[in-house]
């Protein structure tokens, strides 16, 4: 007799080849890992110029930039890096913010935070790289209000 070769409702060929698509082209970029452009640095004198930092910050940064490429962004932000809210910004970033003329990337300053404590490198996000701008190690580019304080 012959073999029934009408496809049942529902059922899933076996063996069949799963499409693996990248996060990049689904347009979810918190699963993939971070990179890094340092073209934007501010240098120059300035309450976040990384002209501030010690040889002793820049080691401790560096040392936490290379564990932040082994995780995903969502790992990051889970470990206290977050979104920038423009209006949470101080009068003084705002200020710098229009003069390096930034305005454009209100909505993309991400705020890194490196060590556990107060000090985050601030940043322009673009799907999964971070253009690396200031360094705040005081916490006063956005600096938090804690509540019932």
């Amino acid at each position: 007799m012959a073999k029934d070769k009408h496809a049942k409702f529902g059922a899933t060929p076996p063996n069949q080849k799963v499409s693996k698509v990248s996060p990049a082209a689904r347009g979810d970029f918190d699963d993939l890992k971070p990179a890094w452009r340092f073209g934007m640095m501010c240098l120059h004198d300035g309450p976040w110029s990384w002209n501030n930092a010690t040889k002793d910050d820049i080691l401790k940064i560096q040392e936490r930039l290379s564990i932040f490429e082994t995780m995903t962004w969502t790992q990051i932000g889970q470990a206290g890096s977050h979104t920038l809210n423009p209006d949470s910004l101080s009068t003084e970033a705002r200020g710098e913010i229009r003069r390096r003329n930034l305005d454009e990337f209100a909505d993309c300053f991400y705020s890194l935070r490196y060590d556990g404590g107060v000090p985050r490198i601030i940043g322009v996000r673009d799907r999964n790289v971070l253009r690396i701008i200031w360094w705040d190690p005081l916490h006063r580019f956005c600096p938090s209000h804690k509540k019932h304080t």
